[in-house]
């Protein structure tokens, strides 16, 4: 190991590179992927059963304290609030077109985004009230790794909510409206 002497106001000091530093590794999204999804669903999961009133107290507690909300005072109160926290949950619903014959369309619902990022992906057929296929999706930077969560209770959830919306056709019909404009 190479080690660098300084000489400061007359006082010899000595610098070993510490090995700590150079091989210290980021973890890959495969790495992390089961525990961002837990992450994800552990949120959900409480923002779900505030919205049908299926919370506890303290559920309910803490969930409007990790959102910066006082606790409503009326149930009907707390699934409008829980409601308007949901809508604003995400940055992003759009269906993405196949760019192929080969690939699948989804409506993806875009969580967070930058470094790191995830999102969630519903693979349907316009005008079936359920997907065949959800997936969650861990990204950053030139990395991702995927979860398949068709049967999974909060994915369900999720996709239910965004069809009683009438969220997937509605964005499926502006993206095929939008590309034969183009």
């Amino acid at each position: 190991m190479e080690t660098t002497v300084v000489v400061v106001k007359e006082q010899q000091e000595v610098f070993t590179p510490s090995l700590t530093v150079t091989n210290k590794r980021e973890k890959t999204c495969k790495e992390l992927i089961k525990s961002e999804y837990r992450k994800e669903c552990e949120k959900l999961t409480w923002l779900f059963a505030v919205l049908y009133g299926d919370a506890s107290e303290e559920i309910k507690n803490k969930f409007f304290e990790y959102h910066g909300y006082d606790v409503p005072e009326d149930a009907a109160d707390c699934g409008e609030k829980a409601q308007e926290i949901l809508c604003n949950y995400g940055l992003e619903i759009s269906y993405n077109l196949p760019e192929d014959n080969r690939s699948r369309g989804y409506l993806r619902w875009l969580v967070s985004w930058g470094g790191p990022s995830d999102e969630w992906r519903f693979y349907f057929v316009p005008g079936e009230s359920k997907p065949y296929k959800i997936e969650y999706i861990y990204s950053d930077w030139f990395d991702s790794a995927k979860v398949v969560c068709t049967k999974g209770r909060v994915a369900n959830l999720l996709w239910d909510w965004l069809y009683e919306l009438d969220t997937p056709d509605y964005e499926y019909r502006r993206a095929k409206k939008e590309s034969e404009e183009f």
